[in-house]
Order: structure tokens, then C-alpha cells, then sequence
């Protein structure tokens, strides 16, 4: 399953992270409740109690048929991408191609002590009918 992570802190969220899976449509009912799920298993180990609104899952637009519309698709998923990314260097958006894909500038910052984020690194190597799932 390809992923990628980040961590931000911000004054109104504090510490939070995005997470974007790839979840084939086949599996997306079957998955969509478990975040939350995920979530409090999680905090509860640590002694902690889960606070309701903390997990927000999110289907990516046109993604049940990504087929039948995949400039749609492919347009969805650089937005949420792109906003993953608010954090990053903002001269690398024109680099990576992403100038106005999302709503947010890049080049804004948040302290974050430890790793920033991470990715699956079997990424391009997988696809699920023979195609890359984002070229």
C-alpha cells in the first residue's frame, strides 16, 4: 500500500500529522473506518484517551473510478499533495511542477521536533492493472 506522511504543529492544531494512502477501490469500504479505529488503539496503549473530531479521513475525489476520469483523478490527488507539501522550500514548487496546484503557498514553516515525514519507497515499482498509479 503506497503512502507518504507528514508532521506539522501549528496554533490552531497543534501537533498533527496528513497521511495519504492509496487504497484500491475494491478495499475503500472496507478500510474507511479504520483510521479512527487505528487512532484510538493507539493512544489507548499509551494511556491516553481519544479526543472525537481527531481523525478526518477523506476520500480523494473521482477515486472510486479513477479509470473513467483520470485527469480528474490525477488533478485531486496533486491538491492534497500539493497541500501536504505547505512546508516545503517554496522555490522547490516550480521544481516539482506543482505551482498553483493547491491552496496553500508553499514556504511556510512549523517547528516539528523529529522526522518531518516519510514515504513508502516501494512506490515506483507498484501499480495495480499495469499502470503507475500517479505518473
Amino acid at each position: 500500500m503506497p503512502w507518504a506522511w507528514v508532521q506539522e504543529w501549528g496554533p490552531v492544531n497543534s501537533a498533527h500529522c496528513h497521511i495519504l494512502f492509496y487504497v484500491p477501490p475494491s478495499l475503500a469500504p472496507l478500510f474507511r473506518s479504520r483510521p479512527k479505529l487505528w487512532a484510538h488503539m493507539i493512544i489507548a496503549k499509551r494511556g491516553g484517551c481519544y479526543a472525537a473530531g481527531t481523525t478526518d479521513c477523506q476520500k480523494i475525489r473521482c477515486s472510486d473510478h479513477p479509470d473513467l476520469y483520470p485527469d480528474a483523478y490525477r488533478a485531486a490527488l496533486a491538491f492534497k499533495v500539493h497541500y501536504m507539501l505547505k512546508c516545503a522550500p517554496a522555490e522547490l514548487e516550480a521544481v516539482l511542477g506543482m505551482t498553483a496546484r493547491g491552496p496553500e503557498p508553499w514556504g511556510q514553516s512549523c517547528p516539528v521536533y523529529g522526522k518531518r515525514l516519510g514515504v513508502w519507497q516501494g512506490w515506483q515499482n507498484w501499480s495495480d492493472d499495469g499502470r503507475d498509479w500517479l505518473d
